[in-house]
């Protein structure tokens, strides 16, 4: 766990006695490899305690990875720090921070990111797949949520009771995206290869090095 360290001058530790009339935290989220402000991330602060946490208020980072939480419920007794858990836009876990509580200034945070799994709506977003509802609502509720989920679960063409049928487009395009889940690239690229006959990795190695080329232009 990082530990974000305020790079701010003349700042104040949050007075001791109860929780009450302290004001509010106002923190920054920066990209600690890159320096970059963070938007749109959502926050949920706590205040750890002997292994139980109690929760302090939830944020959202904006445009200058800005965001404020009131400290009407932080008690100084029990610790100066704040836990900031801190998720993506589709709620998923991107990083948890210690810091120092801080009034009267901006504490910087550097968040290092780590690579998660891309989710089967997001990828099928960035290949322009389209997803309806009912599919959408079929991959949750079979918990296949990432593309490796659906790469591990053999496709989901094969699937009974499926919302739309096995040989649609959005179904041969989840498969096919899923099959190339480790090959590195975008999306897109991937998805032009499965729209032109590519069905999995086997598919690439036994085609012909100009062939294949043509396929990406």
């Amino acid at each position: 766990m990082n530990e974000g360290r305020p790079r701010t001058s003349d700042t104040r530790l949050a007075p001791a006695g109860n929780g009450n009339g302290l004001g509010s935290f106002t923190a920054r989220l920066v990209d600690a490899a890159t320096g970059e402000s963070l938007a749109g991330l959502r926050v949920r602060a706590v205040q750890p305690e002997n292994g139980r946490s109690r929760r302090i208020g939830d944020a959202e980072s904006d445009d200058k990875g800005r965001f404020n939480v009131t400290l009407s419920r932080f008690d100084p007794e029990r610790g100066r720090l704040l836990r900031l858990r801190i998720a993506d836009e589709q709620g998923h876990a991107v990083a948890e921070e210690d810091v120092p509580v801080i009034v009267g200034d901006v504490v910087e945070v550097a968040v290092a990111l780590e690579e998660r799994e891309q989710s089967v709506l997001e990828a099928a977003k960035a290949a322009a797949v389209k997803i309806t509802p009912d599919l959408a609502g079929w991959l949750e509720a079979h918990h296949l949520q990432t593309l490796d989920d659906v790469r591990r679960a053999g496709g989901i063409a094969h699937f009974r009771k499926l919302p739309v049928s096995p040989k649609s487009a959005a179904v041969r395009l989840i498969d096919g995206l899923a099959a190339f889940a480790t090959v590195p690239g975008d999306p897109s690229a991937k998805a032009k290869l499965v729209r032109r006959g590519y069905t999995n990795i086997v598919d690439v190695a036994t085609t012909p090095e100009a062939t294949f080329v043509a396929d990406l232009q």
